[in-house]
């Protein structure tokens, strides 16, 4: 960082915190308080893409959790969406100073196209200014982060120190989740929290929620699952030793544990089925012992939740069926609405949303309501779709999505989850890609894969700005070493198949010589890497 950055971020961050004070003490304190943020963002703006993104991190995972949690400030979600804006306006300036032509690929396209639905939602619904802007915050600002990192704007090596610092966020939930364990679920029980959920909902690690009410357990577990996923293909390429791999597994189990989320026998699984995917297609009897294995997993997972969480109260033995029927029955069940509490089971939401939309009113189906038309609770108050109804329409991610910007966005969000896991497992799999991206993409596979599982569990890729980050995060950097890796129009299909095969994905120069993908030749942001001799 320069010293003329410097100065300039310290200029304007006093400059900000004069008229601040000036504005407060003469006029509105709220006027002050955005005024104050705009030269600040005007300010971080000069700040390098690799340090912008860090504080992000930092305050996604870190600070606006504790804030949430500890100091009841809801709102504080607020300023990593702030930070996505940023990054939006960061990615044009960036771009129109580049000499680079502007790509557009597969995956950059479906995220234009979801935009373009939530466009077109608004115009077609023309939804009140603060509705539109708090639902529409979820659904727009944090695709700066995956435009900043699709455009190759934070090297290799930044991207990796990011994921390095997972790790570390593995190991920041762990004091969280016993306190949260051994303190704040008792007390809940002790002094009769009827707030909504059972005591065990107020264990969310870092991520954020109401102590007496319940959070983001379900985006901290997505979290854990993604964060194991990287140590195990760390581990497997040699990038971190068997010690950190066993401090890590220890950890999510930990936290996994002591959460008692049972999407967990879910995301699991299907992790570890994609991340070993390459390998079960090659050896069938490592396939057919597979399938069995990942059961038995998701069986140990609510085994040891019934155990961990209801040894006392529930029954003393239980047939697999029956404790899977307990575990899942009140999500699957198509008609469970609780109408006391106003929560719906996941798949009722879906249905309900099914049955409340048809062809006759092709519009509402396609481009939904206008964004925060679902939200049930919200600081500027219930969406409009919201309070035609005695409970809560926004169950989860999908449901959100269907009713706001309707089945054409939703399709644009969960084809690019599809899309981008299927990119991410070829890109992981292309021979001389340097360990450190290998790592980072098969761990996307992971996540992306998971994705959709998410996406009806609950709003936390949507609401959760540390889930959402971790999302673009992902998406982002599966498009950008697809741009890298791209191959000259005429030879994809070659070294596709090559690549597919696990053979050598070599091409043919107009010279005659041949040429191996290699992602490590170019290291520059935004500068697609060149295909060098092996």
């Amino acid at each position: 960082m320069s010293v003329l950055q410097v100065l300039l971020v310290a200029g304007l961050i006093l400059l900000s915190a004069v008229i601040m004070g000036l504005v407060a003490a003469y006029g509105s304190v709220k006027f002050a308080v955005l005024l104050a943020a705009a030269l600040l963002g005007a300010g971080l703006l000069a700040l390098p893409v690799p340090m912008l993104m860090g504080v992000m991190v930092f305050t996604a995972f870190v600070v606006v959790g504790q804030l949430f949690y500890f100091a009841g400030m809801g709102q504080a979600v607020w300023i990593v969406f702030g930070f996505g804006l940023l990054l939006f306006v960061k990615w044009l300036l960036l771009s129109f100073n580049s000499a680079q032509p502007l790509r557009v690929d597969a995956l950059s396209a479906l995220v234009w196209l979801f935009l373009l639905a939530v466009l077109l939602s608004v115009l077609l619904n023309l939804p009140p200014v603060l509705q539109a802007v708090a639902g529409g915050k979820n659904l727009v600002a944090i695709w700066g982060v995956f435009f900043i990192v699709a455009a190759g704007s934070m090297s290799t090596r930044a991207m990796y120190r990011v994921w390095q610092a997972f790790f570390w966020l593995l190991l920041f939930q762990v004091p969280l989740v016993l306190y949260q364990y051994l303190v704040v679920a008792p007390s809940r029980t002790r002094f009769g929290a009827t707030t909504g959920g059972v005591e065990w909902d107020a264990v969310v690690g870092g991520f954020g929620g109401d102590p007496d009410g319940g959070g983001y357990s379900g985006g901290m577990t997505y979290f854990v699952c993604v964060a194991i996923a990287f140590a195990v293909a760390g581990y497997r390429r040699g990038l971190i030793g068997p010690l950190r791999l066993a401090v890590a597994l220890l950890a999510g189990a930990l936290c996994v544990g002591l959460a008692e989320v049972k999407v967990a026998a879910v995301l699991l699984p299907v992790a570890a089925l994609v991340m070993f995917a390459p390998e079960l297609f090659k050896r069938p009897l490592l396939a057919i012992l597979g399938v069995p294995a990942s059961l038995v997993l998701a069986l140990g997972v609510l085994v040891a939740y019934e155990s961990v969480h209801y040894g006392n109260s529930g029954p003393s033995s239980s047939s697999p069926a029956e404790i899977v029927e307990r575990a899942f029955s009140y999500s699957l069940d198509p008609d469970q609405i609780n109408f006391r509490s106003g929560e719906m089971g996941r798949v009722a939401a879906v249905k309900h949303w099914w049955m409340e939309h048809d062809w006759s009113d092709p519009a509402r189906l396609l481009l939904g309501h206008g964004p925060g038309a679902s939200r049930g609770t919200s600081i500027v108050g219930a969406g409009e779709a919201a309070r035609r109804y005695p409970f809560l329409i926004d169950r989860s991610a999908a449901t959100q999505i269907l009713w706001d910007i309707g089945l054409f966005g939703f399709l644009c969000y969960f084809g690019l989850c599809v899309v981008a896991a299927i990119k991410a497992l070829r890109w992981s799999r292309v021979p001389g890609l340097a360990a450190e991206e290998a790592a980072v993409l098969q761990a996307s596979v992971a996540g992306l894969a998971m994705l959709p599982v998410m996406l009806f569990y609950g709003r936390d890729p949507l609401e959760l700005p540390a889930v959402s980050l971790l999302i673009a995060l992902m998406l982002g950097f599966v498009a950008w070493q697809g741009k890298r890796l791209r191959l000259p129009e005429g030879e994809s299909s070659a070294a596709s198949r090559a690549v597919g095969r696990g053979g050598s994905a070599v091409v043919k120069t107009p010279a005659g010589r041949n040429k191996a993908l290699h992602s490590r030749a170019n290291d520059q942001p935004g500068i697609a890497a060149e295909r060098l001799p092996r």
